[in-house]
C-alpha cells in the first residue's frame, strides 16, 4: 500500500478500531452457568489454566476452580478485588477472557521457579480498569530485577516474570484500556511483557506501562491503535513494533524514561503512523533516540510530535524509505532528524527544529532525501550536515532563525 493511500485510509482505520472496542464494551449476556464446568479446566500438570468459552468473567475463574493454592483473593476480606494467581492462563482460540474491574482491582501473578505463570491469548483477552503485576508474595512487592541484571544482560533470562502475550494466529482482538500494566517480562522469545503477534484490530488505550522488559512489542502485528499511554521506565524500548508490524496507529501517548528508544519500528515495517506523541528523555549514553525507524521501515508517517532531551531527535536508518516526517517539534538534541545508513527518499518537511547541534543529517550513504520548509532555532554546530558518502539530498528552503541570546553570544555582546 503507498504512503497516500494509507493517509486516505485512516480515518476509516480508526473508525473500525472505535467500533470494535466499542462492540467488545458491550455487557456480556451469556449464561456461563452451564458451560463453567466444561469450558474452564486446569492442568495440574503444566500448571495452566485453559479457557474455552465464548466469553467468561475472571470471576468465573475462581468460582470454576475453588482451589486457594492456584488462585485466591489477596484479602480475607470478600469485598476487597485483589487477586493472587500462581497459575498461567490460556485463552483459547474462539474464546474470550474478560478481565475488568467488577471483578478484578489488582490482579498479583505469582511466577513458578520454572515457568512464569504467563497470560497467552490465542482467542481474545479484554482487560479494562485493572491493575496487572507480578508478585513476589515473600517479599510482599512486585518482582523486581536483582543488581545483577545491570552487570550481565544474560541474566535477564533467568529471572522469570509473568507476561501477556498474543500470539500469531489469535482469532480476535485483544483490548486494553484504562489499566496499569508493571513488572512483567522478562528475556525469551515473545516474554518481553507486553507482545502482540496477532489479532488484528487490537487496541492499546489509555494505558500506565512501566517497568515491562521489553516495555510494548509486536511482530508480523496489523491493524493496531496504540492510543493514550503512558509508557515509561521500561528496561528495553518504550512502544516498539516489530518485525513485518504493518498499518498500526501509534498516537497521543506520552514516553519517557526508558533505557532505550522511545518509540521504534524496526526490521520490514510499514504502513505506520507515530502522530502526536510527546517523547523524552529516553536511551542512554549514544543510544538515546526519541523516535526511530530502522531496517526496512517503508511508507510510514511520523507527524506533530514533541520531542526533545534526545542524542537523535528522529532518527531514519539502514535501507528506510519514503517515510514522511513533518510537523514535527524538536528541541535539546544533539541531532535533530538523523537520515543514516542507506536510507533514501525520505521527505523530512514543515519541522521546528531548536535548540540542538546540527539540525538536518544525512550520512552513511544515505541519497536523495528530501529536507525542505524546516524551521532550525539556536542550532550550536551547523544546521544541516551531508557527508562524503551521501549524495543528491535536498535541504533547500529550510530557515534559520536565530535567537537573540545566541546573536548577543555570536556578537560577543553580554
Amino acid at each position: 500500500m503507498k504512503l497516500r493511500k494509507f493517509i486516505e485510509l485512516i480515518p476509516a482505520f480508526i473508525l473500525s478500531i472505535f467500533s470494535i472496542t466499542l462492540f467488545a464494551s458491550l455487557p456480556n449476556t451469556t449464561t456461563m452457568a452451564a458451560e463453567e464446568n466444561s469450558c474452564i479446566s486446569y492442568n495440574s500438570q503444566t500448571n495452566e489454566i485453559f479457557i474455552s468459552c465464548k466469553n467468561v468473567q475472571f470471576k468465573d475463574i475462581a468460582n470454576s476452580l475453588e482451589d486457594q493454592n492456584i488462585l485466591f483473593r489477596g484479602s480475607d476480606n470478600v469485598l476487597e478485588k485483589d487477586w493472587i494467581l500462581k497459575a498461567g492462563i490460556t485463552v483459547n482460540k474462539d474464546a474470550t477472557l474478560n478481565i475488568d474491574s467488577d471483578d478484578v482491582t489488582w490482579l498479583k501473578i505469582v511466577p513458578g521457579s520454572a515457568q512464569p505463570n504467563a497470560i497467552n491469548v490465542d482467542g481474545s483477552l479484554n482487560i479494562d480498569s485493572v491493575k496487572i503485576t507480578s508478585w513476589d508474595p515473600q517479599k510482599n512487592d512486585y518482582v523486581h530485577f536483582s543488581e545483577a541484571t545491570k552487570y550481565d544482560e544474560l541474566q535477564y533470562m533467568k529471572e522469570l516474570r509473568p507476561y501477556i502475550k498474543v500470539n500469531s494466529g489469535a482469532t480476535g482482538p485483544t483490548i486494553i484500556q484504562n489499566s496499569e500494566l508493571a513488572y512483567l517480562g522478562y528475556s525469551c522469545n515473545g516474554c518481553g511483557g507486553v507482545s502482540f503477534n496477532g489479532g488484528d484490530y487490537s487496541v492499546l488505550k489509555n494505558n500506565d506501562i512501566h517497568h515491562i522488559y521489553k516495555g510494548f512489542y509486536s511482530k508480523g502485528m496489523g491493524y493496531m491503535l496504540i492510543e493514550g499511554n503512558r509508557v515509561h521506565d521500561n528496561h528495553k524500548y518504550g512502544i516498539d513494533p516489530h518485525s513485518g508490524t504493518h498499518d498500526m496507529l501509534i498516537i497521543n501517548n506520552i514516553v519517557y524514561d526508558n533505557f532505550n528508544a522511545g518509540i521504534i519500528c524496526s526490521a520490514d515495517c510499514y504502513n505506520i503512523l507515530i502522530e502526536g506523541n510527546k517523547v523524552y528523555n529516553n536511551g542512554h549514553g549514544d543510544n538515546m533516540r526519541g523516535i526511530a525507524v530502522s531496517r526496512n521501515v517503508f511508507d510510514s508517517i511520523i507527524k506533530n510530535n514533541i520531542i526533545y532531551n534526545e542524542d537523535k531527535c528522529i532518527s531514519i536508518g539502514r535501507n528506510s524509505y519514503n517515510n514522511h516526517i513533518y510537523e514535527n517539534t524538536m528541541s535539546t538534541c544533539i541531532y535533530g532528524v538523523y537520515i543514516t545508513k542507506d536510507s533514501f527518499e525520505n521527505k523530512i518537511h514543515d519541522n521546528h527544529i531548536e535548540t540542538v547541534g546540527i539540525g538536518l543529517v544525512a550520512a552513511s550513504n544515505s541519497n536523495n532525501n528530501d529536507f525542505h520548509s524546516n524551521t532550525l532555532t539556536d542550532v550550536k554546530i551547523q544546521p544541516t550536515l551531508q557527508d562524503s558518502t551521501s549524495t543528491n539530498n535536498n535541504f533547500d528552503t529550510n530557515k534559520k532563525i536565530v535567537s537573540f541570546d545566541t546573536l548577543k553570544e555570536e556578537k560577543g555582546i553580554k
